[in-house]
C-alpha cells in the first residue's frame, strides 16, 4: 500500500535541531512539511544518527539523549501529526511511517516503567536505594560492562532524591511516574510506588540526596 510519507522525499527533507522538533511536537497545528522532516530526524537518533532502508528493518532504539524532554503528552501529539502523513495502514513495519509511529508508543510506554531493556533489565533495586535516602555508587549506576541506563532513567533516578520528599514537579510525567496512579502492567509487586506524600513546593535534601543527584548528574553528562 502506497504511504504519502514515502523514504525518498524523507531522505531529502531538511534536517531540523530535535529543538524545532520538539517545538513541532508540542504544537497543535504544523505542516506535513514539518512533519516528515521531523519524523526522519527524530527516528534516525533511534538509529544511531543514521537511517536507511537496512536500518529500518530493525527495531528502533527508544532510549535517545532526548527522550526525557519528550513528555508522554509532545509524543501523543506527534502520534497525531504523525497521522496526518502516515494515514495509510501499512502491513509492513519495516517503513518510516511505521518505524516512527512504534517509536513514539514505546516511548509513551516507558514513561511509568521501571525496565530499562533486555540487557539490562529493572532499575528498581537503585531506585529503592534512592527513596530509601541511601547513598550511591558509580556501580549502582553501571548495571552492565556493556550497557548502561539511558537518558530517561537516569533522569527518574535523579529526581528520586526530590520524590522521596513529596515534591510536586513541574513536569506531569515525573508525578505520574512517582506518585501514580499505576495500573495494569504498571503496577508493582512490592509496592514501593507511587509514593504518597502531601506534595511540595520546596524540599530540602539531605547530604546522600545531594550525593546522588551529583553523581547521577556525571553519568547523564557522558549521554551528551
Amino acid at each position: 500500500m502506497i504511504q504519502l510519507f514515502t523514504l525518498v522525499a524523507a531522505l531529502a527533507a531538511p534536517n531540523p535541531s530535535v529543538a524545532e522538533c520538539h517545538a513541532w511536537a508540542k504544537a497543535e497545528k504544523v505542516t506535513q512539511a514539518q512533519t516528515n522532516a521531523c519524523l526522519r530526524r527524530l527516528l534516525s537518533d533511534a538509529y544511531g544518527g543514521k537511517m536507511d532502508g537496512e536500518l529500518l528493518t530493525l527495531d528502533p532504539n527508544p532510549a535517545t539523549k532526548w527522550e526525557p524532554d519528550f513528555l508522554k503528552e509532545d509524543l501523543e501529539r506527534a502520534l497525531k501529526h504523525h497521522k496526518t502523513v502516515c494515514y495509510a495502514p501499512s502491513t509492513d513495519p519495516a517503513t518510516l511511517c511505521g518505524r516512527s509511529e512504534e517509536l513514539f508508543t514505546r516511548q509513551i510506554g516507558r514513561k511509568m516503567s521501571l525496565f530499562e531493556d533486555v540487557n539490562v533489565g529493572s532499575f528498581e533495586a537503585v531506585l529503592g536505594k534512592i527513596i530509601a535516602g541511601q547513598k550511591l555508587t558509580k556501580e549502582d549506576l553501571t548495571p552492565s560492562p556493556d550497557a548502561g541506563f539511558s537518558a530517561l532513567t537516569l533522569w527518574k533516578l535523579r529526581n528520586a532524591a526530590y520524590a522521596r520528599h513529596g515534591y510536586k514537579f513541574k513536569k506531569q510525567d515525573l508525578n505520574d511516574f512517582f506518585y501514580g496512579p499505576r495500573t495494569g502492567d504498571q503496577k508493582l509487586d512490592n509496592g514501593m510506588l507511587p509514593l504518597t506524600h502531601e506534595l511540595k513546593a520546596n524540599v530540602t535534601l539531605t547530604a546522600e540526596d545531594g550525593a546522588n543527584v551529583r553523581l547521577i548528574k556525571e553519568f547523564e553528562a557522558r549521554l551528551k
